[in-house]
C-alpha cells in the first residue's frame, strides 16, 4: 500500500479557489451590450404589398446577430436599439424616432439594421426582438422569439 501524501499548500490555494465561486462551473461574463448599425432606407413603391419583415438571427461563439428591417410612413426615422437580459431571456427593443425636419415625403421606408449581442455565456437563450415608435404612439410590438443555443 502506498502512502497518501498530502500537500496542504495546495489544498488550501484550491479551497480558497472554490470558495471564491458560488458554482466552480460557473463562467462569469460581463452583461451583454448591443452595437448597432443601420444601413440606407428604401422607399416601398406604391402598390407593392409589404409582407412582414422578421428578422433573422446568427448565432456564434458568446454572440448573437440580429439581422432586420425596420418600416416607417416616412424616411425621417432614425433607428436606435438596446438590449436586456433577464436570465435566460434577451430582449432587443429597436426604436424608431421622428427626425426633427420641417418637411418629409410621405412613403413609406423600410430600413435595414443589424445588432451584434455580446458577450454572451454559452447555454440556450430565448431572444426577443421589439419594434416601437417613440414617444409611445403604436404598441410595442414583439416581431421575432427564438431559442437558440450560444457556444
Amino acid at each position: 500500500m502506498k502512502p497518501t501524501i498530502y500537500r496542504p499548500s495546495l489544498t488550501i490555494a484550491l479551497a480558497a479557489m472554490l470558495g471564491a465561486c458560488s458554482n466552480p462551473t460557473e463562467v462569469s461574463v460581463a452583461a451583454p451590450s448591443v452595437s448597432f448599425n443601420v444601413g440606407e432606407g428604401s422607399a416601398v413603391p406604391a402598390g407593392q404589398p409589404i409582407l412582414p419583415l422578421i428578422p433573422q438571427l446568427r448565432v456564434g461563439e458568446g454572440q448573437i446577430d440580429v439581422l432586420g428591417h425596420f418600416r416607417t410612413s416616412t424616411p425621417c426615422w432614425s433607428l436606435a436599439s438596446q438590449v436586456v437580459q433577464a436570465g435566460g431571456v434577451i430582449t432587443l427593443t429597436v426604436t424608431a424616432e421622428a427626425a426633427a425636419v420641417n418637411a418629409c415625403s410621405q412613403v413609406i421606408t423600410v430600413r435595414p439594421y443589424e445588432a451584434r449581442i455580446a458577450p454572451l455565456a454559452a447555454g440556450a437563450y430565448t431572444v426577443r426582438v421589439v419594434h416601437q415608435l417613440a414617444g409611445g404612439k403604436d404598441k410595442p410590438e414583439l416581431v421575432l422569439e427564438q431559442r437558440v443555443d450560444v457556444k
